[in-house]
């Protein structure tokens, strides 16, 4: 499907592949109702190329501290895992700000 271009976004987000296909977002749009995406801020600055009138919304964490306390708290990644994801949030964080 990303070699066929039927993504509106998509992306490689800690070593997975994420992503909406235009059909999802066109037979919402077709049936009168209003898309609801629940994408990574990389994702929304793609989306956001194709449909500018679009509304975002970011949900921050409390804090980086609790962040961290509940990707720990999940006893499912390794420390490399953590501290990339914890990486990324403070990027991701930085741009939900602006």
């Amino acid at each position: 499907m990303i070699n066929r271009n039927e993504f509106v976004e998509w992306k490689n987000v800690h070593g997975n592949f994420y992503g909406t296909s235009k059909t999802q977002i066109r037979d919402t749009q077709a049936a009168k109702k209003i898309p609801l995406l629940d994408i990574d801020i990389q994702g929304t600055e793609t989306f956001l190329e194709s449909f500018p009138e679009s509304n975002t919304l970011f949900i921050f964490p409390p804090s980086t501290e609790v962040l961290e306390k509940r990707l720990r708290g999940r006893g499912t990644d390794k420390e490399e895992d953590i501290q990339k994801r914890l990486g990324n949030a403070k990027t991701e964080i930085s741009k939900g700000l602006d």
